[in-house]
């Protein structure tokens, strides 16, 4: 199989994309039918306790100031979510982000950026995924490099991309989980 060569340049949406993927990925590890039915479970007994508590205590029980401690509560969720996240945005200019070059040979792959250059063999992908406009190589449950799908050379398609990353990381050993 033959190898190619791919230079991308990462922008702030591709470091999106990425995180969206892994968030993804990770709530489908975390949360597996038994934790969606215990946390179903948890609100249906918080309905029952209310009804409860609202039946023994009609005087003392506030539905409303219920209501807004609870908006109160998800607001301050949302709002620390959101600094999180303009927090952990890498630089345009650092590690994550800017002009990549992918390098992908049949014994594994160089990854070069503007100050570094590595070189990675085939058993530490671990997966190759896939969106409309990306193509994510996996080398860790939380850690993949994103591939534009719209940087990759003109006769080489996203299908034709992912199908020789494949083969080519078939005949490598997968790495011992950490």
């Amino acid at each position: 199989m033959e190898g190619f060569k791919v230079t991308t340049k990462i922008g702030q949406d591709d470091w999106r994309a990425l995180v969206r993927t892994v968030q993804r990925a990770a709530y489908r590890r975390a949360n597996p039918l038994r934790v969606r039915l215990a946390m179903a479970c948890g609100w249906l007994g918080t309905v029952i306790l209310i009804v409860i508590l609202r039946r023994l205590w009609p005087a003392s029980f506030n539905p409303e100031a219920m209501v807004t401690g609870a908006l109160m509560f998800a607001a301050w969720i949302l709002l620390l979510g959101w600094r999180q996240r303009r927090a952990m945005r890498p630089a345009e200019d650092g590690a994550c982000l800017g002009t990549v070059s992918f390098d992908f040979r049949v014994d594994g792959f160089e990854l070069s950026r503007r100050w570094s250059t590595t070189r990675y063999q085939w058993p530490i992908v671990r997966q190759i995924t896939h969106t409309a406009t990306h193509i994510f190589l996996w080398v860790d449950n939380t850690a993949a490099y994103p591939i534009r799908v719209a940087d990759l050379p003109a006769p080489i398609t996203m299908d034709d991309a992912v199908a020789r990353l494949r083969q080519f990381t078939s005949g490598s050993a997968s790495p011992t989980p950490t």
